[in-house]
Protein backbone atom coordinates (compact mmCIF):
# COMPACT_ATOMS: atom_id res chain seq x y z
CA UNK A 1 0.00 0.00 0.00
CA UNK A 2 2.83 2.48 0.61
CA UNK A 3 4.61 1.21 -2.47
CA UNK A 4 1.20 2.14 -4.75
CA UNK A 5 1.12 5.75 -2.77
CA UNK A 6 4.28 6.64 -3.35
CA UNK A 7 3.88 6.29 -7.25
CA UNK A 8 0.58 7.72 -6.93
CA UNK A 9 1.90 10.70 -4.93
CA UNK A 10 5.24 10.96 -7.83
CA UNK A 11 2.56 11.00 -10.73
CA UNK A 12 0.77 13.56 -9.34
CA UNK A 13 3.57 15.81 -8.65
CA UNK A 14 4.98 15.01 -11.70
CA UNK A 15 1.97 16.29 -13.25
CA UNK A 16 0.78 19.37 -11.25
CA UNK A 17 4.13 21.03 -11.86
CA UNK A 18 4.57 19.74 -15.08
CA UNK A 19 7.77 18.18 -14.84
CA UNK A 20 9.65 17.15 -17.55
CA UNK A 21 9.67 13.42 -18.81
CA UNK A 22 13.23 13.14 -18.66
CA UNK A 23 13.47 14.68 -14.83
CA UNK A 24 11.09 12.22 -14.02
CA UNK A 25 13.35 9.68 -15.31
CA UNK A 26 15.97 10.73 -13.30
CA UNK A 27 14.05 10.73 -10.01
CA UNK A 28 12.88 7.84 -10.43
CA UNK A 29 16.64 6.19 -11.52
CA UNK A 30 17.92 7.83 -8.14
CA UNK A 31 14.78 6.53 -6.22
CA UNK A 32 15.43 2.94 -6.89
CA UNK A 33 19.09 3.05 -6.22
CA UNK A 34 18.15 3.55 -2.94
CA UNK A 35 15.46 0.47 -2.28
CA UNK A 36 12.64 1.78 -3.64
CA UNK A 37 12.68 -0.61 -6.54
CA UNK A 38 9.13 -1.03 -7.32
CA UNK A 39 8.96 1.90 -8.51
CA UNK A 40 8.33 2.43 -12.57
CA UNK A 41 11.50 2.55 -14.57
CA UNK A 42 10.21 5.39 -16.93
CA UNK A 43 7.55 8.11 -16.42
CA UNK A 44 5.45 7.12 -19.00
CA UNK A 45 4.71 3.90 -16.88
CA UNK A 46 4.75 6.16 -13.99
CA UNK A 47 2.31 8.61 -15.68
CA UNK A 48 0.39 5.39 -16.96
CA UNK A 49 0.93 7.93 -20.88
CA UNK A 50 1.26 6.20 -24.12
CA UNK A 51 0.41 6.43 -27.80
CA UNK A 52 -2.94 6.45 -29.17
CA UNK A 53 -3.37 5.72 -32.79
CA UNK A 54 -5.69 8.26 -34.30
CA UNK A 55 -7.98 8.32 -37.60
CA UNK A 56 -8.02 10.13 -40.34
CA UNK A 57 -11.71 12.26 -40.45
CA UNK A 58 -12.40 15.82 -42.07
CA UNK A 59 -9.03 15.91 -43.48
CA UNK A 60 -7.18 15.77 -39.91
CA UNK A 61 -6.10 13.22 -37.49
CA UNK A 62 -8.87 12.59 -35.52
CA UNK A 63 -9.00 11.13 -31.60
CA UNK A 64 -12.48 10.56 -29.69
CA UNK A 65 -13.29 10.21 -26.71
CA UNK A 66 -16.21 8.53 -25.75
CA UNK A 67 -18.41 11.04 -23.43
CA UNK A 68 -20.30 9.00 -21.66
CA UNK A 69 -16.88 7.13 -19.99
CA UNK A 70 -15.22 10.69 -20.11
CA UNK A 71 -18.28 11.81 -17.33
CA UNK A 72 -17.93 9.16 -15.05
CA UNK A 73 -14.17 9.17 -14.67
CA UNK A 74 -14.36 13.11 -14.03
CA UNK A 75 -17.54 12.50 -11.55
CA UNK A 76 -15.05 10.82 -9.53
CA UNK A 77 -13.24 13.80 -8.57
CA UNK A 78 -15.76 15.50 -7.12
CA UNK A 79 -17.00 14.92 -3.22
CA UNK A 80 -19.89 12.58 -2.98
CA UNK A 81 -22.14 15.41 -1.73
CA UNK A 82 -21.84 17.60 -4.46
CA UNK A 83 -22.55 14.88 -6.50
CA UNK A 84 -25.93 13.26 -4.97
CA UNK A 85 -27.12 17.46 -4.41
CA UNK A 86 -28.12 17.55 -7.80
CA UNK A 87 -30.72 15.75 -10.42
CA UNK A 88 -29.28 17.24 -13.38
CA UNK A 89 -25.68 17.43 -14.64
CA UNK A 90 -25.52 20.84 -16.60
CA UNK A 91 -22.72 20.67 -19.53
CA UNK A 92 -21.19 23.43 -21.81
CA UNK A 93 -19.33 22.94 -25.18
CA UNK A 94 -16.91 24.83 -26.59
CA UNK A 95 -15.76 24.66 -30.27
CA UNK A 96 -12.78 26.72 -31.69
CA UNK A 97 -9.09 26.56 -33.90
CA UNK A 98 -6.30 26.79 -31.69
CA UNK A 99 -2.66 27.08 -33.59
CA UNK A 100 0.56 25.45 -31.85
CA UNK A 101 2.59 28.04 -32.52
CA UNK A 102 2.92 31.54 -33.91
CA UNK A 103 5.80 30.08 -36.50
CA UNK A 104 3.59 26.84 -37.38
CA UNK A 105 0.34 26.24 -39.77
CA UNK A 106 -0.65 23.36 -37.58
CA UNK A 107 -3.26 24.03 -36.09
CA UNK A 108 -5.95 21.78 -33.75
CA UNK A 109 -9.77 21.47 -33.35
CA UNK A 110 -10.83 20.85 -29.81
CA UNK A 111 -14.36 20.26 -28.84
CA UNK A 112 -13.75 20.73 -24.86
CA UNK A 113 -16.54 19.74 -22.60
CA UNK A 114 -17.45 21.47 -19.57
CA UNK A 115 -19.05 20.18 -16.06
CA UNK A 116 -21.27 22.67 -14.41
CA UNK A 117 -20.50 21.85 -11.05
CA UNK A 118 -18.13 22.96 -8.15
CA UNK A 119 -15.34 23.55 -9.48
CA UNK A 120 -15.81 23.44 -12.95
CA UNK A 121 -14.38 20.54 -14.44
CA UNK A 122 -13.13 20.76 -18.61
CA UNK A 123 -12.37 17.89 -20.67
CA UNK A 124 -11.72 16.95 -23.97
CA UNK A 125 -14.11 14.88 -25.87
CA UNK A 126 -13.06 15.15 -29.49
CA UNK A 127 -9.57 16.40 -30.58
CA UNK A 128 -8.78 17.31 -34.59
CA UNK A 129 -5.03 18.03 -35.69
CA UNK A 130 -3.76 19.24 -39.03
CA UNK A 131 -2.50 22.08 -40.87
CA UNK A 132 -6.06 24.26 -41.34
CA UNK A 133 -9.45 23.85 -40.50
CA UNK A 134 -11.60 20.74 -41.06
CA UNK A 135 -12.86 20.38 -44.83
CA UNK A 136 -16.56 19.72 -43.09
CA UNK A 137 -18.09 18.91 -40.00
CA UNK A 138 -17.65 15.14 -39.61
CA UNK A 139 -15.13 15.35 -36.80
CA UNK A 140 -18.54 16.27 -34.63
CA UNK A 141 -20.28 13.36 -35.42
CA UNK A 142 -19.28 11.40 -32.37
CA UNK A 143 -19.98 13.98 -29.77
CA UNK A 144 -23.22 14.66 -31.55
CA UNK A 145 -24.36 10.59 -31.12
CA UNK A 146 -23.15 10.80 -27.86
CA UNK A 147 -25.23 13.73 -26.55
CA UNK A 148 -28.20 12.23 -28.06
CA UNK A 149 -27.61 9.08 -25.95
CA UNK A 150 -26.71 10.99 -22.83
CA UNK A 151 -30.01 13.54 -23.44
CA UNK A 152 -32.27 10.67 -24.07
CA UNK A 153 -31.06 7.83 -21.32
CA UNK A 154 -29.41 9.78 -19.00
CA UNK A 155 -25.90 9.03 -16.88
CA UNK A 156 -26.12 5.42 -14.36
CA UNK A 157 -23.69 7.14 -11.85
CA UNK A 158 -23.96 5.95 -7.76
CA UNK A 159 -26.99 3.95 -8.41
CA UNK A 160 -28.87 7.10 -9.70
CA UNK A 161 -30.02 8.56 -13.04
CA UNK A 162 -28.94 11.73 -13.70
CA UNK A 163 -30.53 13.96 -16.67
CA UNK A 164 -27.85 15.16 -18.39
CA UNK A 165 -28.93 19.57 -20.03
CA UNK A 166 -26.36 21.40 -22.39
CA UNK A 167 -26.34 25.16 -21.23
CA UNK A 168 -24.46 26.53 -24.19
CA UNK A 169 -21.90 25.85 -27.38
CA UNK A 170 -19.41 28.36 -27.35
CA UNK A 171 -17.63 29.36 -30.50
CA UNK A 172 -15.74 32.50 -31.46
CA UNK A 173 -16.79 34.30 -34.78
CA UNK A 174 -14.91 31.95 -37.05
CA UNK A 175 -15.94 28.66 -35.66
CA UNK A 176 -19.44 29.69 -34.98
CA UNK A 177 -20.36 31.22 -38.65
CA UNK A 178 -18.65 27.48 -39.89
CA UNK A 179 -19.79 25.15 -37.21
CA UNK A 180 -23.16 26.81 -36.34
CA UNK A 181 -24.60 28.83 -39.08
CA UNK A 182 -23.20 27.69 -42.52
CA UNK A 183 -22.41 30.94 -43.25
CA UNK A 184 -19.25 32.96 -44.94
CA UNK A 185 -17.05 34.74 -42.59
CA UNK A 186 -17.75 38.52 -41.58
CA UNK A 187 -14.82 39.40 -44.20
CA UNK A 188 -17.50 37.51 -46.43
CA UNK A 189 -19.78 39.06 -49.36
CA UNK A 190 -22.56 36.99 -48.19
CA UNK A 191 -20.86 37.09 -44.47
CA UNK A 192 -24.75 38.79 -42.49
CA UNK A 193 -25.72 36.26 -40.25
CA UNK A 194 -29.13 38.17 -39.57
CA UNK A 195 -30.07 38.37 -43.42
CA UNK A 196 -29.09 37.57 -47.05
CA UNK A 197 -27.88 40.42 -48.72
CA UNK A 198 -24.74 40.67 -50.47
CA UNK A 199 -21.92 42.82 -49.28
CA UNK A 200 -20.59 45.77 -50.45
CA UNK A 201 -16.98 47.15 -50.76
CA UNK A 202 -15.83 50.03 -48.94
CA UNK A 203 -12.46 49.47 -48.33
CA UNK A 204 -13.50 46.63 -46.50
CA UNK A 205 -16.89 44.29 -46.61
CA UNK A 206 -19.87 46.60 -45.58
CA UNK A 207 -23.75 45.74 -45.13
CA UNK A 208 -25.32 48.73 -46.06
CA UNK A 209 -29.05 48.18 -47.03
CA UNK A 210 -31.51 48.07 -43.60
CA UNK A 211 -34.90 47.25 -45.46
CA UNK A 212 -36.74 44.64 -47.63
CA UNK A 213 -33.84 41.51 -46.68
CA UNK A 214 -34.65 38.35 -45.70
CA UNK A 215 -33.98 37.67 -42.59
CA UNK A 216 -32.09 34.11 -41.81
CA UNK A 217 -33.89 31.50 -40.36
CA UNK A 218 -32.35 28.37 -38.16
CA UNK A 219 -32.57 26.29 -41.54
Amino acid sequence: MASLSLATDLASWASHFQVKNNAVDNLLKILQKHDHTHLSSSARSLLKTRQIPTLQKCGMEYLHYPLRQQLLNNLEKYPAEEILDHDTINLSFRIDGLPFFKSSVKVMWPVLCAIHLKPIIVFPATLTCRNKKPTNLTFLDDVIADLKDLMSSGLQYRERNFTINVLCIVCDALAKAFIIQGTKLCSGYYGCDKCDQKGQWFSKVTYPATENMTLRTDA
